[in-house]
């Protein structure tokens, strides 16, 4: 048996997590995955999540013309693109997107004819379902979606048994291919790509393996895909072609992925055999390992796709989101997918490069799915850091939903003239970017944007809403190019504003042709010109309002705090056409805040805020049609609880604008020390300096016995988030990668480290872990397990640390300031020993009150901005914990003759300690008001320190 350098198991270690980690229970639903013998206890009904991984856009018809490709080398009828893309690790992988911008967002469906959601482990499970966003935008461009069956090797975790269990047979039936079957339909998906290789099996085994993958296909009527790895007799012998060794799979099978190594002559041995087997040789797909290297990958392009020949076979490509996973920005993400589909120039039609890529466009044509009106597109990319509708941004947070992404341009980019296009994420009209067109413009500019077979009626119109630089002549138009060989330019007309703009065109006077090519035509002069486009409308007659979803409501939800929630909603479907829904919060003062938007009925928010104490929060739905017409909306209230030891803030205090939290690694360039170094050049700095990929040395290493790195932020700041890139991040070996590790904070030297992370049994190239928000200053890496092997070195590539990126004051304002109280329990205890700056001088160390109104009050000295408060009760001072402070306010006021202003009220306390956050105000005085003493019912409180901040 000819074992190859690496296979498709080796490559897939990036993607193995670990089952064993803990995770907050958040409601967050996750696309799913089994093992086989977990399969086959499943059902929807008993999924909580099954609903919100089901896709509700059906597959498009896409048709590919002749005489609109950009590119004549690009051949009809023959070579097709399947792409594998793992899109997140196999386990939490969010059901419909999450609140981050950095995300893989294909952007050039037009060239795929398959894609792969690839993923699978030992350590989590290898039978792995789609996601509905995946699906979504897949099959609203005609591109049809498999799942992933993988049976790892055994040095990966693989066992023959789980293959025994996939292949099961049961009365003439395959209980687990009927199971896949079933998730394959509930979830909208089609088909599955079968990778078996763990050794171990036999001829029979072997056999019965064939008997499942035709079971299969035959029986869903959905696609099968069979990976090169087992042969006839049950070995795994990669064969990198199509032979008699492994013909019966594809025979069996819709399609073959052919394994790397291959060479001119399989190629063309591939290809006459499967003539020979009476199958298309484009149902084989030779497999190209981008994952490395991407678009500077050595490849012999002549021995896939003969110059001046007909091309041998299709082309399978692993991980094409090398272009996102390269990279840092999403600029930079955006400029390696324009080279890696359509070549260095950034345009399909220029293909002269001195690069041997030239780009995939040069080889496959592209496909459009635009062939039935209505057609609305705003170039929404799926991906943004705000959200608009109409125009209107309702939502600052950073978001990925591919469920919303719109048919991207066809022509991507063609451009005849001098101006630059590019996605806009600045400025959006609907969703989180625009598209904008940018330089000098001198005379006539027409951009190409898609490949069309809309047949115009006599109702039909053209709608664009544009933002000029300024009001007045517009220079815009819309050339329409027809399946007769004619053309018109639609002018659009004078700019009334310098916003958005909407001009509709009538198109009556074209009714019954069919438009073949959209283009945009830029005329005039300018130096530096600027025109963002936000909506391009093909419509028949008025814009209508679909009909309204009904019965919103909160399935479950979750609160970790009294101001926060994480809730499933549902809802009844709209009876007329939808092309998604949108979500909000309704304010009090008629505001709203966008909160997400799926085709789907069921939604996941995470991370609803409470605005000024509300006891509840109103919720809407309203649907959009694929015209872009907005329903009335179904509504429903959610009631907030006040949770035992939380904050509730006080009304009029407050703006909903979220905390910047997350979006800056806090470490890099930090100071950082360590237990020890493997050499000069692997010293802790390495894992806060920003990068992973420059080289093996570019990490902290330790052969220390007691391996820890620390952090010193420089402040106090409230963490909520790790990233620690393993050793497989930075291209070793992932039996490297740290086995068990914990993760430690503090605020001072002096404090004992505080563990808030421990992990076991990890396996993945990059772990992330997620806190409740935690205020330190230093944080300590210990490694306890340093690798899966057995290797003594810990090797740590990047400890990356998010949170609030504002540093907490750590001035006690109240420290040794003057006090007063309704009442002592005694002399040695008044309030001034609440504010001396200590609770460990025995229990006289504290503020007592034996009054009816129990209350303190601390002279600031002057006006200060005061946004936190640390209350110490009775446990921290040695006393029982039942002494703690049940429940207290905090009121302040600016002067002496002030009312007293409620600023936070704490219920249900039963912490020995209670750090309380407002949104910054202007106070002097600030007084504490014990309302229930104690958890016992003993009537004295006790305060050992009361801290302003």
């Amino acid at each position: 048996m000819k074992t190859p350098l690496v296979s498709l198991a080796v490559l897939t270690a990036t993607l193995m997590g670990s089952a064993a980690l803990a995770q907050e229970s958040n409601l967050q639903p996750y696309a799913s995955y089994w093992f086989p013998e977990q399969l086959l206890q499943w059902s929807p009904e008993k999924d909580p999540d099954a609903v919100f991984n089901r896709s509700s856009v059906p597959l498009a018809k896409r048709f590919i013309d002749p005489k609109t490709q950009a590119n004549p080398s690009a051949k009809i009828n023959q070579a097709r693109i399947v792409s594998l893309v793992a899109f997140n690790s196999t386990a939490q992988n969010p059901s419909q997107g999450s609140a981050r911008m950095r995300y893989y967002s294909p952007q050039y469906w037009q060239y795929v004819d398959q894609l792969v959601f690839w993923g699978g482990s030992a350590g989590e499970g290898l039978i792995l379902a789609p996601n509905s966003t995946v699906i979504d935008a897949a099959h609203r461009n005609g591109v049809p979606v498999l799942g992933t069956v993988f049976l790892p090797p055994t040095v990966y975790g693989g066992k023959i048994q789980w293959l025994k269990d996939l292949v099961q047979e049961k009365d003439g039936t395959f209980p687990v291919a009927d199971k896949m079957i079933e998730v394959a339909h509930f979830y909208g998906f089609d088909g599955w790509f079968i990778n078996q290789e763990t050794e171990g099996a036999d001829s029979a085994l072997a056999k019965q393996t064939l008997k499942f993958v035709q079971y299969l296909k035959d029986k869903s009527g959905k696609q099968v895909m069979w990976y090169d790895s087992m042969v006839e007799n049950g070995e795994i012998d990669w064969q990198n072609a199509l032979t008699p060794k492994n013909q019966m799979y594809f025979q069996a099978s819709s399609s073959m992925f052919n394994n790397f190594w291959w060479t001119p002559e399989v190629n063309q041995s591939s290809h006459d055999l499967a003539k020979k087997l009476g199958r298309s040789p484009y149902d084989l797909y030779t497999g190209i390992d981008v994952e490395a290297n991407g678009f500077v990958t050595a490849l012999d392009w002549d021995a896939l796709f003969p110059p001046n020949k007909d091309q041998l076979t299709s082309l399978g490509i692993y991980r094409p989101e090398w272009t996102y996973n390269s990279t840092r920005t999403l600029e930079d993400f955006y400029t390696r997918d324009s080279i890696f589909w359509v070549g260095l120039n950034g345009n399909p039609a220029n293909i002269d490069t001195s690069l041997a890529w030239k780009g995939l466009a040069y080889y496959v044509p592209s496909a459009s799915s635009v062939q039935q009106m209505p057609f609305v597109t705003s170039f929404n990319v799926g991906q943004g850091k705000q959200y608009a509708i109409d125009g209107q941004v309702l939502s600052q947070s950073e978001w990925n939903n591919l469920s919303v992404q719109d048919i991207l341009p066809s022509y991507r980019w063609v451009m005849q003239g001098t101006l630059k296009p590019s996605m806009d994420f600045d400025t959006a009209y609907n969703g989180g970017n625009s598209l904008k067109v940018t330089g000098k413009l001198d005379g006539e500019n027409v951009l190409k944007l898609y490949q069309t077979q809309l047949k115009l009626e006599k109702d039909s119109h053209l709608n664009v809403v544009f933002k000029p630089q300024k009001a007045g002549a517009s220079g815009l138009g819309v050339r329409l190019t027809f399946t007769d060989g004619s053309t018109t330019t639609l002018a659009l007309g004078d700019a009334r504003t310098d916003g958005w703009n909407s001009n509709t065109v009538s198109l009556t006077a074209h009714a019954g042709k069919t438009i073949s090519v959209v283009s945009l035509v830029f005329s005039g002069k300018a130096d530096a010109y600027q025109m963002n486009i936000g909506q391009l409308g093909f419509l028949k007659g008025d814009v209508d309002a679909p009909s309204a979803p009904t019965d919103l409501k909160v399935l479950s939800s979750m609160q970790p705090d009294s101001d926060t929630a994480n809730l499933r909603l549902n809802w009844g479907k709209a009876s007329t056409p939808v092309l998604h829904y949108n979500l909000y919060k309704r304010n009090a003062d008629g505001s709203k805040v966008f909160l997400g938007a799926t085709p789907n009925n069921h939604y996941y928010v995470s991370g609803l805020k409470r605005l000024n104490v509300e006891p509840s929060s109103v919720l809407e739905v309203e649907a959009v049609s694929p015209e872009r017409g907005r329903s009335a909306v179904a509504s429903t209230t959610f009631a907030w609880k006040d949770i035992a030891g939380s904050v509730s803030l006080a009304k009029n205090e407050f703006s909903d604008k979220p905390s910047p939290i997350g979006k800056d690694n806090l470490a890099v360039g930090k100071t950082a020390t360590s237990d020890s170094a493997c050499g000069a050049p692997e010293g802790p700095e390495k894992a806060i300096n920003g990068t992973f990929d420059t080289g093996g040395s570019d990490k902290w290493c330790s052969l220390g016995k007691d391996k820890w790195m620390e952090l010193d932020l420089g402040a106090v700041m409230e963490l909520s988030r790790f990233v620690i890139k393993h050793a497989g991040a930075g291209g070793e070996d992932p039996e490297l990668n740290t086995r068990e590790f914990a993760l430690q904070v503090r605020s001072t030297p002096e404090e004992t480290w505080k563990t808030v992370v421990t992990v076991r049994d990890n396996v993945s190239n990059e772990s992330s872990h997620t806190i409740p928000p935690t205020e330190a200053r230093y944080v300590r890496l210990v490694v306890l397990k340093p690798t899966n092997s057995g290797d003594p070195a810990a090797r740590i590539y990047e400890l990356e640390v998010y949170g609030n990126n504002t540093p907490i004051n750590t001035i006690n304002y109240a420290l040794n300031r003057p006090t007063k109280a309704d009442s002592a329990c005694g002399a040695p205890e008044g309030p001034e020993k609440a504010v001396n700056g200590t609770v460990n001088g025995g229990n006289s160390d504290k503020w007592c009150s034996l009054g009816k109104e129990k209350w303190m009050e601390v002279d600031l000295g002057e006006v200060k901005d005061v946004s936190r408060f640390v209350v110490k009760h009775a446990a921290l001072g040695g006393e029982p914990a039942d002494f703690n402070t049940r429940d207290f306010n905090i009121q302040v006021k600016e002067n002496e003759s002030d009312p007293w202003k409620t600023v936070a009220t704490v219920t249900d306390n039963s912490t020995d300690e209670s750090k309380v956050k407002i949104l910054p105000v202007k106070a002097r005085f600030v007084r504490l008001n014990v309302t229930a003493a104690s958890q016992s019912g003993d009537p004295a409180a006790r305060i050992y320190e009361f801290e302003v901040y």
